[in-house]
């Protein structure tokens, strides 16, 4: 049984959203005009995605062998390239970079919960209404932080609330658990901040996930 502590815990997200407009298997490489990426830049395929196999939605990815238009993925930073099997299709493919949440104190999540519906009928046994499973809420995560609006992070997370933007995250767990949650979501809350006399300035942000997650 492995046992880790939270220690090292991350959550990093991405906003900016830019289309991928090839996918090529002859080549692994992935098309994307004046993308901007730079070697180990930690990016996420969003949901949608159609064709390039193995490539899956909602799961980190790491560029490599970047040229101004085009680049390969690997599955850990500065790993082997990806064999891309099949080429993308259609003209719906999204990918977003992604850049780590600073100064968290705190995660809390996602209290994934499943709804019920009542099929109670007078045939029920024992006069004892039954129930089947309904539909899957995602849940939401609570990140505490140490606060400060100097932050590009922090300031993002404030944005994209008031925004009402759509963003992808990765929480990735200490390497001994070897295990990392891909989502999309949005931020629905940003506080209380807190000033007291003897301690940090900190800020509670709430993140509502949309859609199932893919958990690796």
């Amino acid at each position: 049984m492995t046992k880790s502590a939270a220690y090292g815990s991350r959550l990093a997200f991405g906003d900016v959203v830019k289309t991928v407009s090839t996918i090529t298997a002859a080549t692994n490489l992935l098309g994307v005009t004046a993308h901007g990426y730079i070697a180990t830049q930690p990016v996420m395929l969003k949901s949608g995605l159609a064709g390039g196999s193995p490539l899956i939605a909602k799961k980190v990815y790491y560029v490599k062998t970047v040229l101004t238009n085009t680049f390969e993925l690997a599955l850990t930073s500065g790993g082997a390239t990806i064999d891309i099997t099949t080429d993308g299709t259609g003209s719906a493919n999204f990918i977003t970079a992604l850049t780590d949440i600073a100064q968290i104190s705190s995660l809390s999540g996602p209290n994934m919960q499943a709804s019920t519906i009542d099929v109670t009928t007078h045939d029920s046994v024992n006069a004892t209404r039954e129930f089947v499973s309904g539909l899957i809420d995602a849940g939401e995560f609570t990140v505490g932080l140490v606060f400060d609006p100097n932050v590009v992070t922090h300031l993002a997370l404030w944005n994209d609330l008031v925004a009402r933007t759509s963003a992808s995250f990765a929480l990735h767990f200490p390497t001994l658990l070897n295990m990392s949650w891909g989502f999309e979501g949005y931020v629905t809350g940003f506080g209380p901040i807190e000033a007291q006399p003897d301690g940090a300035i900190t800020a509670t942000t709430t993140i509502k996930l949309s859609g199932a997650a893919n958990v690796t």
